[in-house]
């Protein structure tokens, strides 16, 4: 599929419009919570996929939603596993959120599709994760706020980054560091943010003093070789 002239938001939870791709997170809990249409209802011709993991911020009952995710995350318009991952502000212990990690990053290797990482004040632990793990499939770090330092450990550990709304505030670190790196190291992504995936495109133009083109080429480029969907 031809997707040079697409906006792909990596992660969202907003459903894609006409000119866009993109990754709708599912949120797991015990009974499974998704978006208004069942992502069992997905097809060819439609431009949004889905992601699904158990969230460190909602860990109660998470060998449930582990039960839940097992269930369903063969599904082929699930093309990644996650959020997932560690976060050290959210209060829940960290041996117990590493557990939870390991699970899904067995789950991503054994489905062969790529893992979306939440990750926030573990960075340590998560590369040392990744080299533990000798994980094979991509990890993505979804909304990366960190130093240049952080970001660069990251990538050479075999990372993908993904930005959103951080590069709309002309405050952040995210800018300058976005700036440093090669466009194929990166994606873009809206989250839970007000903003469009398209002000985001055009504000990482404008960092990166691109067109709009080429920059929608080259994350089709990074989509293509990552998702293979």
């Amino acid at each position: 599929m031809d997707r040079t002239d697409l906006f792909i938001d990596v992660h969202t939870h907003k459903i894609a419009t006409d000119n866009q791709i993109a990754i709708l997170n599912l949120i797991i809990n015990k009974e499974f919570i998704g978006p208004p249409q069942s992502f069992q209802q997905n097809t060819d011709n439609q431009k949004f996929y889905f992601s699904a993991g158990v969230h460190p911020w909602y860990m109660d009952n998470w060998q449930l939603q582990m039960e839940r995710l097992n269930e369903i995350a063969s599904n082929p318009n699930i093309i990644a596993i996650g959020e997932c991952g560690l976060d050290k502000k959210v209060g829940k212990p960290i041996a117990e959120q590493i557990e939870l990690f390991h699970l899904q990053i067995a789950l991503s290797e054994h489905l062969q599709k790529p893992l979306i990482i939440h990750c926030v004040k573990a960075f340590n632990e998560l590369i040392e994760i990744k080299k533990n793990t000798k994980a094979k499939m991509p990890w993505i770090v979804h909304g990366f706020n960190g130093s240049i330092e952080i970001a660069m450990h990251c990538i050479n550990s075999g990372m993908t980054l993904s930005f959103g709304k951080s590069l709309l505030n002309a405050n952040s670190n995210n800018i300058q560091i976005i700036k440093t790196l090669s466009n194929s190291s990166f994606f873009l992504e809206t989250d839970d943010s007000i903003f469009s995936i398209e002000e985001v495109y055009s504000k990482c133009s404008a960092i990166k003093n691109i067109t709009i083109e080429q920059l929608t080429s080259d994350m089709a480029k990074n989509f293509n070789n990552i998702f293979k969907c």
